[in-house]
């Protein structure tokens, strides 16, 4: 194809826009602890908004029916409801004529010239990927402790505020070797359970600062819950939980799974790097609830996605291209429509390293 006719085509690459976006979905998403644990899965929408439902008679127990009575029948979206509107997220970039032709002239001494193309396209991919990563794990991370925010802190939306909650702070004055932890431990699941209305959970766990971990796991309280038990073992030796996105230490306490989250990226438009939890933070919830959390992924805002189906939670980053002015290159265009938002609010607990005020 001549220059003129790739520039008619709209692509001065052999890609066509769906090629492109599923490139950049099959990059691995390898950043982010929460991702890594499965939290906040994807589900498909078919427009930017989403309700949710908090009434608690949504969810209730049922009558016996017996031979010949009527069933009862379900009610949807007639309880108190929320409405949220998933926000858009869009990145842009510039690859320039004298990139391409780098890219074209590498692979033409290749023994696979498309391939060793495609790996070129995918590089630059997988490096906007990565912000993409990044910020939904800021997302999810401030979905979790009842405020999320973008890549540059801004917040979006309060939970408790919208729910109309306050949250609950259980304080852990560490400081203190008096202090029991094991019983502030039973404070935060008794609470959480009590605030567990027509669900279940199966465990409890909290993310906390590496600080806020050792300074837990060296309580007095602590070595003395586990003095003569061989999980005294485990104590003293402490094993860093490997994954594909993570080397932390876990340790389960009275009941509490307790994981170490270690987290610091460069937020935009920031001086140097954020932490996602601070040295004295921690956030708890329960597990094995129903459809606590989850990330709304809505169509893009393109023209030509305008069908009217559901998008597809496979296809998280849509790509988009035109040819820049003058042939100078091309703009890429990605977006994410996405929100990950913790629908029972009430059942999380922020921690906090001190004493209670």
């Amino acid at each position: 194809m001549d220059p003129d006719e790739l520039l008619d085509s709209g692509s001065l690459l052999p890609l066509t826009a769906a090629h492109h976006t599923g490139l950049i979905n099959s990059v691995p998403d390898q950043f982010g602890q929460l991702n890594a644990d499965g939290m906040f899965p994807s589900e498909g929408l078919d427009t930017p908004y989403v309700r949710i439902d908090i009434d608690d008679g949504v969810i209730t127990a049922l009558p016996v029916t017996e031979g010949g009575r009527p069933s009862t029948i379900a009610r949807h979206g007639r309880g108190q409801g929320v409405i949220f509107e998933i926000p858009n997220v869009s990145h842009e970039d510039s690859v320039l004529a004298a990139d391409i032709r780098s890219w074209m002239a590498y692979a033409r001494r290749t023994r696979t010239p498309d391939d060793a193309l495609i790996n070129k396209v995918e590089t630059r991919h997988r490096r906007n990927r990565l912000k993409f990563s990044i910020t939904l794990e800021v997302m999810k991370i401030s979905s979790l402790k009842g405020r999320i925010v973008d890549g540059a802190n801004q917040l979006i939306y309060d939970l408790n505020e919208v729910f109309k909650l306050q949250q609950r702070v259980v304080y852990f004055d560490l400081d203190d070797p008096t202090f029991d932890v094991p019983a502030a431990l039973e404070e935060v699941l008794s609470g959480t359970e009590e605030e567990l209305v027509n669900d279940t959970m199966t465990g409890l766990e909290v993310r906390i600062a590496p600080e806020f971990y050792s300074k837990i796991i060296r309580h007095p309280s602590v070595e003395k819950y586990f003095a003569g038990t061989p999980a005294m073992l485990q104590l003293l030796n402490q094993q860093r939980e490997k994954s594909a996105t993570s080397f932390r230490r876990v340790i389960e306490i009275a009941g509490c799974t307790i994981r170490e989250y270690r987290a610091r990226v460069k937020l935009w438009g920031a001086e140097g790097t954020t932490r996602l939890l601070d040295a004295k933070e921690g956030v708890s919830y329960p597990t094995g609830t129903i459809e606590a959390h989850v990330t709304y992924a809505a169509p893009p805002l393109d023209i030509r996605e305008l069908d009217g189906s559901t998008f597809s939670d496979e296809d998280l980053i849509h790509f988009s291209e035109e040819v820049m002015k003058h042939g100078a290159g091309l703009e890429w265009k990605y977006q994410m429509n996405s929100l990950p938002i913790w629908r029972k609010p009430r059942l999380t607990t922020k921690w906090v390293w001190g004493p209670k005020p």
